[in-house]
């Protein structure tokens, strides 16, 4: 598992949107039923 320093895109609030919206394409199809 690899983490990452997400500050910078937090704080930027059309960044972050735009980053869970290519999450949400990506992944919508998989079954997906948690994230930790």
């Amino acid at each position: 598992i690899m983490f990452q320093d997400i500050t910078t895109l937090l704080l930027e609030p059309k960044a972050f949107r735009d980053t869970v919206d290519l999450f949400v394409q990506r992944y919508k199809d998989k079954n997906i039923s948690v994230v930790a």
